[in-house]
C-alpha cells in the first residue's frame, strides 16, 4: 500500500525489547503508536523482517531470555499491528549454543524460511527453518543443516526460488582459504542437486556474496574475489537445476591490466524489470585511501 514497517530492538523500557511501527507514504505513523513485538526478560535483538504471501509480515530476531549465547525466535503481525501468533513469539531454533546472523525469505504459503549461523557443532555452519503461516517448523525441530562442512560457513546470500523453495550461497572457509558454494533446496528441505555448486575455488579468498533473482529460474551472484594481488568483482548466472550459465571466472570488473591494480569490494546486487542485474561496489581505482561506488548493469545473457 506504499507504505512501509520497521522493527527495531529498543532500551527505552530498561532491558532490550523488540518494537515495530509503520509508516505511510507520506512519513505519517499509520499506528500511533510503535507496537511492542516482544518485552520477554533480558535483550530481543537483531531483527528481521518480510512480506509474506498471505499480506502479512513476520519478524525473527535473536532472543537472550532463555539462552546466554541466544536462541531464534519469530512473530507475525498483520498491517494493523496486531500479534498474530502467541505472545513472545514462536521458538525457531533453542538448542545450546550460538544463533547468529539471521536471513530471511517467504515462502509461498505465507510462511517463511529463515537461515542463521549456528554453533552447535565444532564449526561454525548453517541452519535453516521453513516456518508455516501459523509459525509451526515445516522442517525438523531446531533446523537442518544448509552448509556444515568441517569448516566454517558464517555468511550467506538466500532468496525464494519461485516455486516453493530456495536458492542460497555462502562462504566456506576451509583451512584459511575462502570459496563460494551455492545450493538449492525444495520445499520440503531437501538439497535438489547431487552436490553443492562451486561459484569459484580460485586461490586466494572469495568472500562475500550477493544475489538477485532475474526471472525464469535464474539467479546472478556476485562476490568479492582476491585470486589476484587485490579483490576484483566477479560473478555468475545460475538456473534452479545448479548449471553455470556463464563462462567459467566471470568477471564484473577487475583492474589488473592497470599499472597500479587497485582494490575493488564489497558487492551489492539488485535485480532490474528487464531481467537484468545491477552491481554496485566499494572500488579504491580513484583514491587508495577512500573508495568510491562503482555501478554496472549486467544483462542475462551477460
Amino acid at each position: 500500500d506504499g507504505g512501509a514497517i520497521y522493527v527495531w530492538s529498543d532500551t527505552k523500557l530498561g532491558e532490550r525489547d523488540l518494537w515495530a511501527h509503520k509508516v505511510d507514504a507520506s512519513g505519517n505513523m499509520v499506528w500511533g503508536e510503535p507496537v511492542m513485538i516482544d518485552g520477554k526478560p533480558d535483550r530481543q535483538e537483531d531483527p528481521v523482517i518480510t512480506q509474506t504471501s498471505d499480506g502479512n509480515f513476520i519478524i525473527a530476531w535473536i532472543d537472550f531470555s532463555d539462552d546466554l549465547d541466544g536462541n531464534v525466535y519469530a512473530q507475525k503481525i498483520n498491517n494493523q499491528g496486531q500479534l498474530l501468533w502467541q505472545e513472545g513469539g514462536m521458538p525457531v531454533c533453542t538448542l545450546p549454543g550460538v544463533q547468529i546472523g539471521l536471513n530471511m525469505e517467504p515462502d509461498m504459503d505465507g510462511g517463511a524460511f529463515i537461515i542463521w549461523g549456528d554453533s552447535r557443532n565444532p564449526s561454525k555452519d548453517l541452519y535453516a527453518q521453513r516456518i508455516s503461516s501459523t509459525g509451526n517448523p515445516h522442517w525438523t525441530d531446531n533446523g537442518i543443516p544448509i552448509a556444515d562442512g568441517p569448516g566454517d560457513e558464517v555468511q550467506n546470500t538466500m532468496l525464494p526460488d519461485g516455486q516453493g523453495g530456495m536458492m542460497l550461497a555462502y562462504t566456506y572457509t576451509y583451512v584459511g582459504n575462502s570459496d563460494i558454494y551455492a545450493k538449492h533446496f525444495d520445499a520440503s528441505g531437501v538439497m535438489t542437486w547431487t552436490e553443492p555448486l562451486a561459484l569459484s575455488t580460485a586461490t586466494g579468498n572469495q568472500t562475500g556474496v550477493r544475489m538477485a533473482a532475474i526471472g525464469n529460474g535464474e539467479f546472478v551472484f556476485t562476490w568479492t574475489d582476491q585470486r589476484n594481488n587485490d579483490p576484483d568483482i566477479y560473478g555468475q548466472k545460475v538456473n534452479i537445476a545448479g548449471t553455470a550459465l556463464w563462462g567459467a571466472d566471470y568477471i564484473v570488473y577487475s583492474d589488473q591490466t592497470s599499472n597500479v591494480p587497485a582494490p575493488q569490494q564489497n558487492p551489492r546486487i539488485q535485480a532490474t524489470s528487464d531481467n537484468a542485474a545491477v552491481i554496485i561496489w566499494e572500488d579504491f581505482r580513484l583514491d587508495t585511501q577512500n573508495a568510491d561506488l562503482f555501478a554496472q548493469k549486467i544483462a542475462a545473457s551477460g
